[in-house]
């Protein structure tokens, strides 16, 4: 913005309702076959709006809505932004780590300052999965969001460097022997999870 030496790209919902711009894709359940895959992107906004993957089931792919992979390019994410974003998916029983409405692959790069804020996650087994390898020095915050219908909420797998949860909600999540509000794994960095209910 501005003058600054960095370009941004932003998409907005013009009525700053997020129900209003809905950006929908029938993938059903087929596997890599997401609504957005952020793949090498930087500086990319996105604000009041909704990523809805439909015709999804119990299957292995049915929920996936947004997916970073810098594997097939050796290219990682850098300082992305969603708010007031919904995604939304319908809920998946089984257990599968490929099953979140929001993935990240185990790639060996670091996805650098992805912040999620008043977000809206909705179906899917679990809301965000973090699969990051060890060595990936990623840097991730999700701040006032709210998650509902799924089956676990947050799992973040494997990061060696800082990462914020804080001011969540989780209300109707399944009953399963896998249901969760936040899964930790291997995480060798410091992190900061406060005020979730």
């Amino acid at each position: 913005p501005g003058n600054s030496a960095t370009n941004t790209i932003t998409f907005r919902g013009q009525s700053l309702d997020s129900s209003a711009v809905i950006i929908r894709w029938p993938a059903g359940i087929v596997a890599n076959n997401y609504v957005v895959q952020m793949e090498g992107a930087d500086h990319v906004t996105f604000e009041h709006l909704t990523m809805h993957r439909s015709n999804g089931n119990n299957g292995t792919w049915g929920a996936q809505v947004l997916h970073f992979n810098g594997f097939s390019s050796s290219d990682p994410s850098q300082n992305c932004t969603f708010s007031h974003v919904r995604f939304m998916a319908n809920p998946i029983q089984n257990v599968n780590y490929w099953r979140g409405l929001v993935t990240e692959t185990t790639s060996g790069l670091s996805e650098q300052n992805i912040t999620f804020s008043f977000c809206h996650f909705q179906g899917g087994h679990e809301a965000f999965r973090w699969n990051s390898s060890t060595g990936q020095d990623d840097f991730l915050t999700i701040t006032d969001c709210y998650t509902t219908q799924s089956y676990g909420a947050f799992a973040v797998l494997a990061m060696d460097d800082h990462f914020t949860l804080a001011r969540n909600t989780f209300e109707n999540l399944g009953s399963t022997s896998y249901t969760f509000a936040v899964s930790l794994s291997y995480n060798t960095g410091g992190f900061l999870i406060e005020d979730n209910i």
